[in-house]
C-alpha cells in the first residue's frame, strides 16, 4: 500500500531520529576524541537488501559507502543477536581506520533490517601512529578485518575482540571506541522494536520502499533543472606521497534530462602511493555532490542514487583493487572528486554551484615513537578545517570542515588533556580566502608543540595548487607544513612521515576557500591632492585638462578612489596676508566641483557621509588644510570647519604662529597648542606630514584623536627631513594611525636615478615591518612636484589601478592590500568623524 506524502515525512523523522540517537550513543560512550570530539561517525539503518533508508546527518563520506558494506554482511548467515565488523576497503569499507559494526534486527524469524555504525578509530594498527601512513600497499595501514561475526547469538566473541585490539595502538580507547559502536546497535534495535510494536512490519516496510521511490523522485527533479549536456573538468592531486605527481581526476557529466551519468575514464591509473579510492569512496563523493543539488528535504537514501550511474576505470585510482594502498584516498582523493563534479556542474548551473573549498582534509596523525611497546603507546588523529569555497549570495564560512568531512575540531583542552601536546596557537588565517563579489572562507593556522618525542604523520593537499575560483573569482591561498625546531623552520611536504623531537612543534596552515564571482574594486583612499590649488592657478579643467596633468576626475574614476584627501594648499608666495583669501578661493572652488560633478563626487563631513560611500558609487572628498596658516586664531578654526575642513596640519615646511616645519627647529607656540584642544573639540583630525620633530612629539601627545601623517614615507630608507624615523612611524601606530606613503621620487629613493614601484613598495613594507599592516596608507601627492619626478609607472592618477596587483604579485594577501589601499585610512575618518559634535554636524 502506497503511504501518503506526509506518512512519508513522519517516518522519514522517524528513522532518521533513530540513527541520529545512535550516533548520539556512539559519542557519549565513545573514548577518544576523535569520537568524543570531532564525532567522525556515521549510524545509518538498511532494508534486508543493503539499501540505505535512513541516515543521520553525520560524514558525508559514509554517505554512500556505508551501503557497500551493508550489502556485504547482507549476504552472510545472518542470526539474531549478531554483530558482524569489518573495515576492508575491497568488501564494504572505505580506508582500514574507519570501522564498521553492523547487526540485523530480526522479524518473525527474518533479518528485515540491518543497523550500521561507522566510526574513524584513532589507531588500527598501522605503520605509523594513527594509521595514516605513507604506505604502497594496504598491509601497511593496519589490520584488515572482513566482514566477521565478532557477537553471535548476544554473546560478544572476547577473544576475537582481544586479538583486533592487541593489533592496534591504546588498547583501551580502542577497546573502548569498539564497544560503543556495539552499544550504539543495541540501542537501534531498541528503538526499532519500539517502532514495530506501533506500526506493523508491512508498514514500515512500505514506509521504507516509498521513502527509498520518494529520494530517487526528487533528484530526478534536481536533475532535470541541469540543462542537458556534456560538462567536462579536470583538477590534480598534487602528489601520492610515493613519487608519482599531477595525478588527473576528470569528470564528464553527461546530462540527459532527469538522469546523469558521471564517467570519469580517463581518470589516473592507480598509483603506488595511498591515494587509491576504493569505489565505496568514489561513490559517496558523486551522491554527495548531487545531494547538495537535491536540497535539505531530500531523504538521506539509496534511492537518490538511482537516477546517477557512475562509470570508472577498472583498477583505477578511482576503482582501487587488493592490495592498493588507500588510506588517503578516502580523505583526499574524495575532495578532489568533489572539487572535478562541482566544476563540471559549474558549467551548467554556475548560480548554483559553489566556488573550490579548501579541497583537503589536512590529515595529521602523531603517536608514541615506533620503537615504543605497544600496551604503552597512544595514537591520535584530526583533520583540521579550512574555508569553504564562496557561492552566489553567500561567502564562504572561515575555518569549517567541508565537503566530505563534517567533523568538528577538536578542542584544544580536549587535546592537552588527553595527549602530551601543547596547542601553542590557533587562529584564522586573515586573507587566505579567494577574493570574488563572495568572496572564499579563510583557513586556519593551528600550531602543536610535542612535550614528548613523537612520530607524525601528514596527508594534505592543496599545498602547490590553488582552490579554484570560479564566475570570475579568484583562487583561494594553498596551505603549508612547516617543522618548527628552536628558531629554525623548515617547510615540510604536503604528504611525510617524521621522528619529531621533545619541544619541536609543527604548523598546518589550511588552504582558503575559491572566491565567486568577479571581485569589486580595491577601495582605495588617497590621502593627499592638492586639486582646487591646480585648477585655481594652473587653469586646468578637472575633467578635460588641456595640459598634461596628474589628476582627473575620469582619472579618479579609473583609479577606483573612492575618497581623497583634497587640500587647502597655501602656497608661499600667499603667505601671510594673502592666506585667508586664498583658503576660501580654494574652498569656493571645491564647492564648485561638488556642484558641477554632483554626480560624481561629494565632500565628507560627517558619519553619515561615510554611509554614502556603500550606497553611491560618487567619490568623497575629506577636507585636509595643508598648513593652518589661513587660520587667524586658535577659534577662527571654526569658520573652516563650518566649510567642511576634516583635517589639518599645523605648519608646511615654514614657521607660522601655531608650528614649524622643517625649516625650523622651533616647537608649538601657546597658540598651537590651543589650536589643537579646538581641534580635538571639533572632531578635526591631526597631520603630523610637515612638522619638525619637536612639532611631531608635541602635537602627537596633545591630539586625542587619531592622528595620521597623510604623505610621508621611512627615514630610514631615504634621509629626507620630511620622512618620518621609525620611532615616529610607532607612535602614530600606536594611537592607531596611520602613515600615507608619498609616490614623490625624493622622498621614494636616494641618489641617483628615478623611484620605480619597487621603491614605492619598499617603503609600505617598512612601515609595515616597522607598524603592522593596520597602519599603512597612500597619499600620492600627484600633481605636488613635476610629473618627471615620479615613478614612470605613477605618472597619472588612473595608474593606481595597477598597484594592487603589484602588490599581491610581491606575496601581501589580498586582505592586507585591501588595506593598503583605503580601508584603514577609511577606518581613521570613520573613527574621528564620531568626535564631530552632532550640533556642529
Amino acid at each position: 500500500m502506497e503511504l501518503k506524502l506526509f506518512e512519508l515525512e513522519i517516518f522519514n523523522n522517524l528513522l532518521g531520529t533513530i540513527a541520529e540517537e545512535m550516533g548520539s550513543v556512539l559519542v557519549r560512550a565513545g573514548f577518544s576524541p576523535n569520537i568524543k570530539e570531532r564525532r567522525d561517525l556515521s549510524c545509518a539503518i538498511f532494508n534486508s537488501d543493503g539499501e540505505m533508508i535512513a541516515q543521520a546527518a553525520h560524514i558525508p563520506i559514509h554517505l554512500g559507502s556505508m551501503s557497500f558494506a551493508a550489502r556485504s554482511v547482507a549476504t552472510e548467515n545472518l542470526c539474531p543477536g549478531d554483530v558482524f565488523i569489518l573495515n576492508d576497503p575491497f568488501r564494504g569499507g572505505t580506508h582500514l581506520p574507519d570501522v564498521t559494526c553492523v547487526a540485523p534486527v530480526f522479524v518473525d524469524g527474518k533479518p528485515e533490517f540491518l543497523l550500521a555504525s561507522r566510526a574513524h578509530h584513532a589507531d588500527i594498527g598501522g605503520s605509523t601512529p594513527g594509521s595514516m601512513p605513507l604506505s604502497t600497499t594496504i598491509h601497511e595501514e593496519g589490520i584488515i578485518i572482513p566482514p566477521t561475526r565478532i557477537r553471535e547469538g548476544g554473546v560478544l566473541k572476547e577473544t576475537l575482540l582481544q586479538e583486533i585490539i592487541l593489533s592496534t595502538r591504546d588498547h583501551e580507547e580502542r577497546e573502548g571506541d569498539l564497544r560503543a559502536q556495539i552499544a550504539s546497535l543495541d540501542t537501534g534495535e531498541k528503538r526499532m522494536r519500539e517502532l514495530l510494536e506501533k506500526y506493523s512490519l508491512l508498514k514500515i516496510n512500505n514506509a521504507a520502499s516509498g521513502l527509498l521511490d520518494y529520494g530517487e523522485r526528487l533528484m530526478r527533479n534536481a536533475i532535470e533543472k541541469i540543462p542537458d549536456g556534456d560538462y567536462v573538468f579536470t583538477d590534480y592531486i598534487e602528489d601520492d606521497g610515493a613519487g608519482t605527481r599531477d595525478i588527473p581526476i576528470k569528470a564528464r557529466i553527461n546530462v540527459t534530462g532527469d538522469t546523469a551519468v558521471v564517467d570519469f575514464r580517463g581518470s589516473s591509473k592507480k598509483v603506488r602511493g595511498c591515494l587509491n579510492a576504493p569505489l565505496s569512496v568514489t561513490t559517496s563523493a558523486v551522491l554527495y555532490c548531487f545531494q547538495c543539488l537535491s536540497g535539505e528535504d531530500t531523504p538521506l537514501n539509496s534511492g537518490t542514487l538511482r537516477p546517477i550511474e557512475i562509470k570508472v576505470d577498472e583498477d583505477s585510482i578511482l576503482n582501487a583493487r587488493y592490495p592498493s594502498a588507500v588510506v588517503g584516498g578516502n580523505v583526499e582523493t574524495s575532495q578532489r572528486i568533489v572539487d572535478v563534479v562541482f566544476g563540471a556542474l559549474a558549467q551548467a548551473i554556475p548560480e548554483t554551484i559553489q566556488a573550490a573549498s579548501a579541497g583537503t582534509m589536512s590529515n595529521l596523525a602523531f603517536g608514541s615513537p615506533e620503537d615504543t611497546p605497544a600496551d604503552s603507546s597512544y595514537a591520535y588523529y584530526e583533520t583540521i578545517a579550512g574555508g569553504m569555497g564562496g557561492r552566489s549570495g553567500a561567502n564562504g564560512a572561515n575555518a569549517v570542515h567541508t565537503h566530505m568531512t563534517n567533523t568538528l575540531n577538536t578542542p584544544v583542552e580536549a587535546i592537552e588533556r588527553e595527549l602530551p601536546v601543547m596547542v601553542e596557537s590557533y587562529f584564522i588565517k586573515k586573507g587566505s580566502g579567494g577574493a570574488g563579489s563572495f568572496p572564499g572562507g579563510d583557513g586556519i593556522v593551528r600550531q602543536y608543540r610535542f612535550l614528548e618525542d613523537s612520530h607524525v604523520s601528514l596527508i594534505t593537499e592543496r599545498r602547490e595548487r590553488h582552490p579554484w575560483g570560479t564566475q570570475g573569482g579568484e583562487d583561494g591561498k594553498s596551505g603549508q607544513n612547516t617543522l618548527v625546531s628552536g628558531k629554525e623552520e623548515k617547510k615540510l611536504p604536503a604528504k611525510c612521515s617524521i621522528a619529531v623531537k621533545a619541544g619541536e612543534a609543527v604548523r598546518i596552515e589550511t588552504p582558503g576557500g575559491g572566491g565567486w564571482g568577479t571581485p569589486p574594486a580595491f577601495l582605495t583612499v588617497d590621502a593627499h591632492q592638492d586639486i582646487a590649488f591646480h585648477v585655481r592657478h594652473y587653469k586646468r579643467d578637472f575633467e578635460n585638462p588641456e595640459v598634461p596633468c596628474m589628476i582627473t576626475l575620469p582619472g579618479l574614476r579609473q583609479s577606483g578612489v573612492r575618497v581623497v584627501f583634497n587640500t587647502v594648499f597655501i602656497h608661499p608666495k600667499h603667505k601671510p596676508e594673502g592666506s585667508v583669501a586664498e583658503a576660501m578661493a580654494q574652498l569656493d572652488t571645491y564647492d564648485d566641483i561638488y556642484c558641477e560633478y554632483s554626480e560624481s563626487v561629494f565632500q565628507i563631513k560627517n558619519r553619515r557621509d561615510i554611509e554614502r560611500l556603500g550606497e553611491e558609487e560618487k567619490i568623497g572628498f575629506f577636507t585636509l588644510m595643508e598648513g593652518a596658516d589661513p587660520v587667524l586664531n586658535p577659534e577662527h578654526i571654526l569658520e573652516y570647519h563650518e566649510r567642511g575642513v576634516r583635517a589639518v596640519g599645523l605648519s608646511w615646511n615654514n614657521r607660522n604662529i601655531y608650528a614649524s616645519g622643517p625649516e625650523s627647529d622651533e616647537g608649538l607656540s601657546e597658540q598651537g597648542k590651543e589650536l589643537l584642544r579646538q581641534m580635538n573639540a571639533l572632531g578635526i583630525t591631526l597631520d603630523l606630514s610637515h612638522l619638525n620633530e619637536r612639532c611631531f612629539w608635541e602635537s602627537v601627545e596633545l591630539t586625542e584623536l587619531i592622528p595620521v601623517a597623510t604623505h610621508s614615507n621611512s627615514r630610514v630608507l631615504v634621509d629626507h627631513p620630511r620622512n618620518l624615523r621609525d620611532e615616529q612611524l610607532r607612535a602614530i601606530s600606536e594611537r592607531g594611525g596611520v602613515t600615507g606613503v608619498v609616490f614623490y621620487g625624493k622622498f621614494l629613493r636616494k641618489g641617483q636615478g628615478l623611484a620605480t614601484l619597487e621603491d614605492i613598495y619598499a617603503h609600505i613594507d617598512h612601515i609595515i615591518n616597522v607598524c603592522g599592516e593596520d597602519h599603512v596608507g597612500m597619499g600620492t601627492d600627484m600633481d605636488g612636484a613635476p610629473i618627471k619626478d615620479f615613478p614612470e609607472e605613477m605618472r597619472h592618477i588612473a595608474e593606481l589601478r595597477t598597484l594592487p596587483d603589484y602588490l599581491l604579485g610581491k606575496g601581501y594577501s589580498r586582505g592586507v592590500v585591501e588595506k593598503i589601499m583605503g580601508t584603514n585610512f577609511l577606518r581613521v575618518i570613520k573613527t574621528n568623524l564620531e568626535k564631530v559634535p552632532d550640533d556642529i554636524e
